[in-house]
């Protein structure tokens, strides 16, 4: 978390998941978020890389 520029006492949160963004459980959550007052910005989206 870091503290937010807009407002005292207000964050920002990176979270780092797995799963991509049009994956139909990951966009349920994301939109559970958003749902929640919270806004979010999804910074990228790759695909797993095979070893």
């Amino acid at each position: 978390s870091r503290p937010s520029r807009i407002a005292n006492w207000s964050y920002v949160f990176f979270v780092d998941c797995e799963g991509h963004k049009a994956d139909a459980t990951l966009t349920e959550v994301l939109e559970t978020l958003e749902a929640d007052g919270n806004t979010i910005k999804v910074l990228g989206s790759y695909p797993k890389a095979v070893l």
